[in-house]
């Protein structure tokens, strides 16, 4: 299915979803773009949130508010090829991650800082700590599963993130959210937060956007931004106008 200029993700799929195919047409009630879903909702369980505290409390989190930090992906963390590589679009170095979060102890003198991270993100997270001189830094990576992750994004402070998976997702609990851009397109890929705010941050080295541009005072200036009660706008690109085309019978999704 085609795109429209600078379409985001979520409104195409909405647009596909409203679509007939030829072969049901006159046979089915007439679509329409469930406009709500635009922010994809998602939904934490009491039994996330039971044990969410109870790991904070074994680690003295529980009464913090709490800083995450989303260093990684799985471009930068794919063992056998440096994470360092010209070719890796979501890579911002070590040294620029410990500066922010030094930073932030002083912005946040309250605050705990999480990395966060499965476990294949273990070493580039240990180089981030080894290079930071605040000593509210927990290295956890690893130990958060995804429904623990979510229930500790949902009452965080906030997160700093690559465009990742992560962010996507603290976005989506409206956790407020510090997104850092290298090559894609943050109009068709930046997260949507239903009432929380949502900085993406990103550079250009010349013409082409880099993320290894973004410089430490970029984070820092996007985190001071933050408004903890501002209800974003999700940019209503296109109206989700669909399109006189339609799906032939047949010819699959691409």
């Amino acid at each position: 299915m085609g795109r429209f200029a600078n379409e985001h993700e979520v409104d195409r799929w909405l647009r596909l979803a409203a679509m007939t195919p030829v072969a049901y047409e006159g046979q089915l009630p007439s679509a329409s773009v469930p406009s709500h879903l635009r922010v994809p909702p998602l939904e934490i369980s009491e039994q996330w949130r039971r044990d969410a505290d109870v790991w904070l409390k074994a680690r003295r989190l529980n009464d913090k508010p709490i800083v995450l930090i989303q260093a990684g992906n799985k471009r930068t963390t794919k063992w056998w090829r440096p994470r360092d590589r010209s070719s890796n679009s979501k890579y911002w170095p070590e040294i620029k991650w410990a500066q922010v979060i030094d930073a932030l102890a002083e912005i946040e003198p309250n605050a705990e800082f999480v990395l966060c991270g499965v476990s294949s993100e273990h070493a580039l997270n240990h180089a981030i700590a080894r290079s930071v001189r605040t000593s509210r830094l927990h290295n956890l990576t690893g130990d958060l599963p995804l429904p623990r992750l979510l229930a500790i994004q949902q009452r965080a402070l906030g997160m700093i993130s690559v465009d990742t998976g992560p962010a996507h997702c603290a976005a989506a609990v409206d956790c407020p959210l510090v997104v850092l851009f290298g090559a894609a397109n943050p109009a068709m890929y930046l997260p949507r937060s239903r009432y929380s705010s949502v900085k993406c941050v990103r550079a250009f080295d010349g013409a082409v956007p880099s993320m290894r541009a973004i410089a430490v005072e970029d984070v820092l200036n996007a985190w001071v931004s933050l408004s903890r009660n501002e209800r974003p706008e999700v940019p209503n690109l296109h109206q989700l106008q669909i399109p006189s085309e339609k799906i032939a019978a047949g010819s699959g999704l691409r």
